[in-house]
C-alpha cells in the first residue's frame, strides 16, 4: 500500500496500518508501505513518527517500509532512498541487492547532507506544500465541472471532469504544456491525477491552464 495513498492523497494513521498488518500475518504475508508521500503533512499535522515527518508503519511487526527522498524533498536526480523491516528481511534485501541497479556513492553522500540540513530544507518544503495544497483545495472548490477532493495537507488528487473526455483532456493539457496522469494507471478512466509540486507561483499559472482546457472541450479552442 502506499501512505499517503496514490492517487488520492489519504493519509492512513499507524492504528490502522497496524491492523492491516496483522490481517496480512493472518495470510502470512507481509505489509509493504510505500511512505513516499508521508511527508506531505503541514505544520499542524506534522508528528515526528517518521523520519520527514508523518505516520509510519516502521516498528509493526511484520512491515516493511520503503521511502525515498524524491518526492518530498523533490531530490530525485539522487536515485535514493531507504528499507525498513526485521533484521531477517533486511538481510535478504542486501542479499540481493546486486541484482538490481547500485547507488552511486555521491548519492549516498549527498542524502546524508540532505538529512542533515532537513530542518531547514522540511521548513522550505512545508511552506511549498501548505501554499499548494490550498490552491489545489480552492480550484475544485471553484469549479462544478470537476467532482474529487483534496485530502488535507496533499498537494494531488484524483479529479473526475464531468463536462470533457478524459483522455482529450491529457493530451490537450500536453500540448499546453502541462502534464496529467491519465486514469487509466489507476484503473479508472474517468479521472486524472493533478499534482502540484513546483513553487506556488507557477502552480497557479498552471492551474489556470488548466482550467482554460476544461472550459473549453473542443481542442481547437485552447
Amino acid at each position: 500500500m502506499t501512505n499517503r495513498h496514490n492517487p488520492s492523497g489519504r493519509l492512513a494513521e499507524r492504528e490502522t496500518l497496524a491492523a492491516v498488518a496483522d490481517h496480512a500475518r493472518d495470510y502470512d504475508a507481509r505489509l509493504l508501505v510505500d511512505e513516499v508521500y508521508a511527508p506531505f503533512v503541514t505544520d499542524a499535522q506534522a508528528r515526528a513518527d517518521g523520519p520527514l515527518g508523518g505516520p509510519t508503519a516502521a516498528g509493526i511487526e511484520d512491515a516493511v517500509i520503503t521511502g525515498s527522498l524524491t518526492k518530498f524533498l523533490g531530490l530525485g536526480d539522487l536515485r535514493i532512498g531507504w528499507l525498513i523491516a526485521d533484521a531477517d528481511f533486511v538481510e535478504r534485501a542486501r542479499e540481493v541487492a546486486h541484482h538490481v541497479p547500485s547507488v552511486a556513492d555521491v548519492s549516498r553522500a549527498y542524502g546524508m547532507r540532505a538529512f542533515h540540513h532537513s530542518e531547514d530544507l522540511l521548513a522550505d518544503q512545508r511552506a511549498m506544500l501548505a501554499e499548494n495544497s490550498a490552491l489545489l483545495a480552492e480550484f475544485i472548490a471553484e469549479r462544478d465541472d470537476v467532482e474529487g477532493f483534496v485530502a488535507d495537507g496533499s498537494t494531488f488528487a484524483f479529479l473526475e471532469p464531468t463536462a470533457v473526455d478524459t483522455d482529450d483532456l491529457v493530451e490537450r493539457a500536453w500540448e499546453n504544456g502541462l502534464l496529467l496522469a491519465p486514469g487509466r494507471f489507476f484503473e479508472d478512466d474517468a479521472r486524472v491525477r493533478v499534482s502540484l509540486g513546483r513553487a506556488p507561483t507557477d502552480m497557479d499559472a498552471a492551474l489556470r491552464v488548466l482550467a482554460s482546457l476544461l472550459d473549453a472541450p473542443d481542442s481547437s479552442k485552447s
